[in-house]
């Protein structure tokens, strides 16, 4: 076996010198005669052909793998991305859009968010677009801001995957006053007058509605006609959907006022037209601290314009400052005089606040050009001989009160019994030996 292969290896050599051989004779002869003859440069080569046999492979004998398509890299054309097709997820249409906390109704210049939310909450489109049915009352940005423009009603529209739903708004105007034909009316029982109240501006709400006090007095109409019924004094109030104001009435057999009544009538105008003023500033102030004079009543319209806001009144007494602040105050009605009973006694200070005139809320009190820096506060009993101590104050003589009542100011402890540390320190160290002299003296008895 071994000598068939070399003999087939032998034969193989010589036919490739053969071919060299040739190939350097053609290439001299193209040289020398510069004629080139296919017939002649071409070379013939016989191939040997044999059966094939099996043949052992030694360790020896090297192996060369014959190239075949499978373990040929082929190139990979390019694709482009465009061609790309991801695949198709299934369309989740929207149901419904939901728009949570929706305030129907704005005043101009006014504000407000919307947040909606789409139903399923797995829709495929979630993206919203806005828009208002009247730009002159309500505008609306891409997200869903609201501004209120003038006064009107439209529609606000949100959409989503062709799905709209629309939501009516209503824009007012705020009344900035209500004007009457007077604010201090005199009549004889039987007598109307007609108030003739005029809302400003004309493009806020005229839907003005009257109450009286005191029927029994006087009474008014759906029209502003008061009737005077009899002797006694009341007031109207006039109200529409944003604004508060009253008239006072006073009903006698003359129908006329005495030199009592014009001055209390000229004392009223001054207070009423002082508390309009008042109110007015409060609401349209932009700063939350309201500096007032010297004023002897806060009335219900003024404390209904401070009620729940962060806003504080001060009022500047003779004296003292009292602070009021929007948020401390319970009940509005509860008009808040301003000039408090003060009495200096051996012990300090003492302050009254009357039963008949119920306190608004909480207020605080600071005393001005003080001699003294009172440092306890104190409240009495009815029959004013024991003390509750309420609080310490913080040097500025500033304390609060909710309620009627009298209060004590003081600059040293004024309780009835003090409690010694050290007294208490030895009640307990004589109680404790006692124990202890008790227990060894009876302790040869505890097994008996």
């Amino acid at each position: 076996m071994k000598k068939i292969t070399s003999l087939v290896l032998s034969l193989m050599l010589v036919c490739c010198s053969g071919n060299a051989v040739s190939a350097e004779n053609s290439e001299e002869k193209i040289l020398s005669d510069d004629i080139i003859n296919e017939s002649e440069q071409q070379t013939e080569v016989t191939e040997i052909q044999t059966e094939p046999e099996i043949t052992e492979i030694s360790s020896e004998t090297e192996i060369y793998e014959p190239v075949t398509e499978e373990n040929t890299v082929t190139e990979i054309p390019a694709v482009n991305d465009n061609e790309i097709k991801m695949p198709e997820t299934e369309y989740v249409a929207v149901e419904d859009i939901v728009v949570s906390e929706f305030k129907d109704s704005m005043y101009v210049d006014e504000t407000q968010n919307l947040s909606p939310t789409v139903f399923p909450p797995d829709a495929t489109e979630q993206r919203f677009t806005y828009s208002t049915s009247n730009q002159s009352v309500a505008r609306i940005d891409r997200l869903g801001k609201i501004t209120a423009v003038g006064g009107g009603t439209c529609y606000v529209n949100v959409e989503c995957g062709g799905l709209k739903v629309s939501y009516s708004l209503r824009v007012k105007i705020k009344t900035e006053s209500i004007s009457v034909k007077s604010r201090y009316i005199v009549l004889k029982p039987g007598q109307q007058f007609g108030l003739e109240a005029k809302v400003s501006p004309p493009g806020a709400s005229q839907m003005i509605k009257y109450k009286s006090q005191n029927e029994d007095v006087a009474s008014a109409d759906e029209n502003g006609i008061i009737t005077a019924n009899d002797n006694g004094s009341t007031s109207i109030v006039i109200s529409n959907e944003d604004y508060t104001m009253s008239v006072n009435v006073i009903v006698n057999t003359d129908g006329k006022v005495n030199a009592d009544d014009s001055k209390t009538n000229d004392i009223n105008d001054s207070s009423i037209r002082s508390q309009d003023k008042l109110a007015e500033k409060i609401r349209n102030s932009a700063e939350e601290t309201i500096v007032a004079g010297n004023v002897k009543k806060i009335s219900s319209e003024v404390l209904r314009e401070l009620y729940g806001t962060d806003k504080k009144l001060i009022i500047e007494c003779d004296g003292y400052d009292i602070y009021l602040n929007g948020c401390d105050i319970s009940n509005a009605e509860n008009e808040l005089f301003t000039e408090l009973d003060f009495t200096e006694t051996d012990k300090g200070i003492m302050l009254s606040q009357s039963e008949q005139y119920r306190l608004p809320g909480k207020i605080s009190i600071k005393l001005r050009n003080s001699k003294s820096d009172y440092k306890y506060f104190y409240m009495c009993s009815n029959d004013g001989k024991s003390l509750r101590k309420l609080n310490a104050l913080s040097g500025d003589n500033t304390f609060s009160i909710n309620s009627a009542g009298d209060y004590l100011l003081t600059t040293e402890r004024a309780e009835s019994f003090r409690i010694n540390i050290v007294w208490v320190l030895g009640a307990a160290g004589v109680i404790l030996l006692m124990s202890v002299v008790y227990i060894f003296t009876k302790r040869k008895y505890w097994f008996w």
